[in-house]
């Protein structure tokens, strides 16, 4: 994982005398994601280089750090690190490693104050931070460098703390800033992760979100960088091995070895939702002429509401799957585009009224026919818009004002039904398998995507998933009831088609 020439080690020459070399992938990566990313998640199965990927990373950040300081004449400037933990002892294997490494070109450790100081004056301290108290420790100062190891282990709440770290990242220096976190999927901290790494985006890519407070915007870049046991040359197969051949549980495995975060212990789909197979990169719009195109969706109002579009592909249409060009069987279902009704906050809805739904889905279309020269026609949705509101109204007929009307599933067969053929389509399309359709959903389908693999089997009912946020995954059942489910018509209600 690196390499020291054991050369002259005076102050002067420990720069080029000692090498430090990321291997080849994830590692190479991070060293040369752009300098402007603001957060950094490393990390995916076990034994993928995470922890040493930290002081690849100081290292190079002090040779950023020199240099700015040559170009600009500011002698006295240095970089000032910080490494963190949930738990001070977990943090014994990095310092053993960081020591080995830096002693030999000149650093110094100080026991008391866990630190070592470089000969040029920079500094890199390692600390827990796993409560209020440990972060007040750190308040007011201010560091170059921040990396969190095992960030997974932090829970939800705890994670307030690594946000209140972030803001510690300043210097007067112009050295850019690094705010590197490593995991592993599976732990306390993994919805959070998921959720800001994982979902927004591909791996490998910087992706842009902007945030508002108080009438202002900022943005935050952030860039997951996956690893993986293979990635590590210098463990060897016994260690994978030794993983595949314990008695841990299919979703662990696949976590640890496998770094999936599509993962979920009691998960309806953990055994057949592959995203490298079922998640591809969305077509232009125009690619879906001459298909049969429809919608689906599942009301919402104080929690979301989910609306999906989808296409029934004919057997003639080829896409890229895992980096290999191939031809869905006939009837395949391919989701291509959602409009997801969420504040952004966990199940929570925009409080959106019928019509202007109906014409948010509208406009949507009408941009669609647009750009693309596609016409979508009404497909299946949640039976709860047909009830009665009162004065013979309903949710259906004030979206129907809006020129957006809907056919009716028939949930023949129930819930349990939708699930298990859901479950068949994942894995025709996991295994590739031409006999039988497939499910393809397009990568612009963000929060589809980021719900499906999460949905826990209900403990009680063991073929319907555990009450949850579900509702564009409902959406989706409607959609795949409707067509493969036993009904032989679809139902109309009188006035709205």
């Amino acid at each position: 994982m690196f390499c020291i020439e054991d050369k002259d080690m005076s102050k002067n020459n420990f720069e080029r005398e000692v090498l430090i070399a990321p291997q080849e992938g994830p590692q190479t990566t991070l060293c040369t994601a752009p300098t402007n990313v603001d957060q950094i998640l490393y990390g995916g199965a076990l034994g993928g280089g995470k922890s040493f990927s930290i002081l690849i990373k100081w290292m190079q950040h002090i040779d950023i750090c020199d240099a700015i300081s040559a170009k600009r004449g500011h002698e006295d400037a240095a970089a000032n690190g910080l490494v963190c933990r949930f738990d001070l002892e977990g943090l014994d294997e990095l310092i053993d490693d960081a020591r080995m490494v830096f002693e030999k070109i000149g650093a110094v450790w100080h026991a008391q104050k866990r630190v070592l100081v470089f000969p040029q004056g920079h500094k890199i301290k390692f600390a827990h931070i796993k409560d209020e108290r440990s972060f007040k420790k750190h308040q007011g100062k201010q560091y170059t460098f921040i990396a969190i190891d095992e960030a997974g282990q932090f829970n939800t709440a705890e994670f307030a703390q690594i946000d209140k770290l972030y803001s510690r990242l300043r210097n007067k220096w112009g050295f850019p800033s690094v705010f590197l976190l490593t995991a592993n999927p599976g732990g306390p901290g993994h919805h959070v992760l998921k959720t800001r790494f994982i979902d927004p985006g591909p791996e490998n890519t910087v992706i842009t979100k902007e945030i508002k407070f108080d009438g202002k915007t900022a943005t935050i870049r952030r860039m997951f960088i996956p690893s993986l046991l293979a990635d590590n040359k210098y463990l060897g197969d016994d260690y994978a091995q030794k993983l595949l051949a314990s008695d841990m549980p299919e979703w662990q495995k696949k976590a640890w070895l496998s770094g999936s975060w599509d993962i979920v212990a009691g998960g309806m789909f953990e055994d057949v939702f592959d995203r490298k197979k079922i998640v591809i990169k969305s077509p232009e719009y125009s690619w879906f002429n001459g298909l049969k195109l429809d919608r689906s969706f599942d009301w919402g109002s104080t929690s979301p509401f989910a609306v999906l579009w989808h296409a029934e592909l004919d057997g003639d249409k080829t896409v890229e799957i895992d980096g290999k060009d191939v031809t869905p069987p006939r009837g395949s279902l391919m989701v291509f585009d959602e409009w997801y009704g969420s504040n952004g906050k966990p199940n929570e809805g925009l409080n959106l009224a019928a019509f202007d739904v109906g014409k948010g889905i509208m406009d949507r279309e009408k941009k669609m026919e647009r750009v693309g020269g596609i016409e979508v026609k009404p497909g299946p949705a949640d039976t709860q818009i047909y009830n009665n509101l009162g004065a013979g109204n309903s949710y259906a007929k004030e979206m129907q004002k809006a020129g957006c009307n809907w056919t009716e599933v028939k949930k023949a067969g129930g819930r349990e039904l939708g699930w298990q053929l859901m479950r068949e389509m994942m894995k025709a399309t996991t295994e590739l398998d031409d006999s039988k359709p497939w499910l393809i959903i397009c990568d612009r389908c963000t929060d589809l995507i980021r719900v499906l693999p999460t949905l826990e089997r209900d403990t009680n009912q063991p073929d319907d998933i555990k009450k949850s946020e579900d509702h564009n995954a409902d959406a989706l059942r409607y959609k795949i009831l409707k067509m493969r489910g036993p009904q032989s018509k679809t139902v109309k209600t009188s006035g709205l088609m």
